[in-house]
C-alpha cells in the first residue's frame, strides 16, 4: 500500500492532482480517493498542517490559512479536501477585496445648481445666424455643332431660302 502512494505522490504535479489521473475511469479514482483519506487520517504531519490551516482560517488569516492547505496540499496532492479549501479562501479573498475597495471609494457628490440672484438676472441674446450661401457648380454644357439640313449638300445653295451667288 505504501508503494502505491509513493507512487502516485511521484506522479504528481506540484500544482495539484496527477497528471493521468484525469485518464482513470470513475471506479478507479474512487478508490485512490479512498485510500487517499484513510492514508490522511494516519498522517500526523498533515493532520498538523491542516489543523493549524483550519485554525487561521477560523481567525480570519485567509493568506495564511491559504498557505497552509497549499502546503498540505503538495504533502498529499491526491486528498481533495485542500484543493478546494484553497478555490474557496481565493473566491472569499476576493470578495472581501472588492468590499473594502467599495468601502473606501468616496461617494460621487452631486453639486446642486447654482441659484442665480435677482440682482444677478441673466437677459438672453438673440443670436444672429448668418443664412448658409452654397455654391452649387454646374455642369459645363457643350455648344451645339451646327446641324445641315437633311439632303443639303456642302457648296451649293438653296435657290428658295437663301441669297447666294446663284450655282453655275
Amino acid at each position: 500500500m505504501l508503494a502505491l502512494l509513493v507512487g502516485l505522490f511521484s506522479m504528481a504535479q506540484p500544482d495539484g492532482l496527477a497528471r493521468d489521473f484525469e485518464k482513470l475511469s470513475a471506479k478507479e479514482r474512487a478508490r485512490i480517493a479512498k485510500q487517499e483519506q484513510d492514508a490522511a487520517g494516519k498522517d500526523p504531519e498533515y493532520q498538523a498542517v491542516m489543523e493549524a490551516a483550519e485554525a487561521l482560517f477560523q481567525g480570519g488569516q485567509y493568506e495564511a490559512s491559504m498557505e497552509k492547505f497549499k502546503e498540505a496540499r503538495t504533502m498529499r496532492p491526491y486528498n481533495v479536501y485542500p484543493k478546494v479549501k484553497i478555490q474557496d479562501l481565493q473566491a472569499l479573498i476576493l470578495k472581501r477585496d472588492a468590499e473594502e475597495a467599495a468601502a473606501t471609494r468616496p461617494e460621487p457628490t452631486i453639486k446642486p445648481a447654482p441659484t442665480v440672484e435677482p440682482s444677478m438676472e441673466v437677459t438672453p441674446v438673440p443670436l444672429k445666424v448668418e443664412p448658409e450661401i452654397r455654391v452649387v457648380a454646374q455642369p459645363v454644357r457643350a455648344r451645339p455643332t451646327p446641324v445641315e439640313p437633311i439632303g443639303a449638300e456642302r457648296g451649293k445653295h438653296h435657290p428658295r431660302k437663301c441669297r447666294c451667288s446663284p450655282s453655275p
